[in-house]
């Protein structure tokens, strides 16, 4: 005689009703619950990965090696990465999250101190992006060691203002445009404790720059805002991504 089957436990009061059982007890109730669910759904912001991978003995997968890429920098990669994490979305095309505002939307890229330290110094921060470093060690300390190194380029091109100047003259590009925004420009730390801030004076020099203490509630507070988020590295940011 074959065991009679068993049927699905009713729900109790201290459960959520099943999708089946809300359609029984209230069709319309169930309906509408299908349509916010969909539409928060549609609402939910992702955080990309992104990540360069290459073999290594051991049959694993690298990322880095020596706190440097373990391979020769690539212009076309590098091109992409910049094109993929400045303008949005993960094949490089406009951001999407509002295409009316594109020119007030900033994509976050998120990254450990060892992994923006491992930035060439003149490609950081970022640029168009907003640069948050995640990282254990004392937030204050990391943004000050930030602020000295974006001081010093500001030093660097001051000196060398009159040049830059010529150069603006003769063929004006967007990085000597820059460097020459640097030369007039003013640092300061924003924050205390668990995030502190790097603002420059005047406010377009430099992209918003921030020390995080906590991975989680920054992902949490920049994915509450327009734009997208990008994780770029180092190991342990990405695995607890």
């Amino acid at each position: 005689m074959s065991p009679s089957p068993i049927g699905t436990p009713p729900g109790t009061t201290l459960s959520t009703p099943s999708p089946t059982e809300l359609q029984d007890q209230d069709p319309i109730g169930a309906e509408a619950e299908k349509a916010a669910m969909s539409s928060s759904a549609q609402n939910l912001k992702h955080i990309y990965l992104i990540v360069a991978t290459t073999r290594c003995k051991n049959g694993r997968l690298g990322i880095g090696l020596n706190g440097k890429l373990p391979w020769p920098m690539i212009k076309a990669d590098m091109n992409y990465f910049r094109k993929v994490t400045r303008d949005g979305s993960s094949t490089g095309s406009p951001n999407s999250t509002d295409l009316h505002n594109l020119d007030k939307i900033s994509n976050c890229v998120v990254m450990g101190r060892k992994t923006y330290e491992s930035i060439p110094p003149k490609f950081r921060p970022l640029s168009d992006r907003t640069n948050v470093i995640a990282t254990r060690s004392n937030q204050m300390s990391v943004a000050r060691s930030i602020l000295g190194d974006l001081e010093q380029q500001a030093a660097e091109a001051k000196q060398n203002k009159s040049e830059l100047e010529r150069k603006q003259v003769w063929n004006p590009t967007s990085a000597v445009a820059q460097r020459l925004r640097m030369a007039e420009a003013k640092f300061e730390l924003v924050g205390m404790s668990e995030t502190v801030a790097i603002k420059s004076t005047p406010e377009e020099v430099i992209p918003s720059v921030v020390a995080e203490s906590d991975l989680r509630s920054a992902a949490e507070r920049y994915l509450s805002q327009p734009g997208e988020v990008y994780c770029i590295g180092g190991a342990e940011i990405t695995l607890h991504s």
